[in-house]
């Protein structure tokens, strides 16, 4: 196995904190994202993990805690901090960690927007089992609550 240099410094520079992002490897949508984040993670800020690896959890959070998280939200822990996010603010703290797309970061700030990228993110996270399907994705095995 050939393992990458670090990136040059001044790419880190632009980069913010060091995340692990758990994430729901059934999901379509999820594998999706993934892709699509993977490249533009230049100064390898970000860890994706599979809530099925055996792999650490966020502090203070047990494995049927993440699942049940799981079931609606990415969870993303901020390893600088101890933070531990999800729904918008986590996908939010995601772009915050890569260069080219920092500055989308304050549309997450102005007042009202928050809520709105909140209520989006739910919409999509309840209606992601159809709409992976819709887009020729793998479905989503969890079972969403209600």
């Amino acid at each position: 196995m050939i393992t990458p240099s670090p990136p040059p410094a001044w790419v880190r520079l632009l980069c913010g904190p060091a995340l692990a992002v758990y994430f729901d490897e059934d999901c379509g949508i999820c594998q999706a994202t993934v892709r699509a984040l993977r490249p533009l993670d230049r100064g390898r800020r970000l860890t994706f993990l599979g809530y099925d690896d055996d792999l650490p959890l966020p502090p203070g959070m047990d494995r049927e805690a993440l699942e049940a998280r799981r079931a609606v939200e990415i969870v993303v822990h901020v390893r600088s901090t101890g933070a531990v996010l999800g729904g918008a603010r986590g996908m939010l703290q995601i772009l915050a960690a890569l260069p080219l797309l920092r500055f989308v970061v304050w549309l997450g700030r102005l007042p009202g927007l928050s809520h709105l990228l909140e209520a989006a993110y739910r919409t999509v996270a309840r209606n992601r089992r159809r709409i992976s399907v819709a887009l020729g994705l793998d479905a989503c095995r969890v079972r969403l609550p209600g």
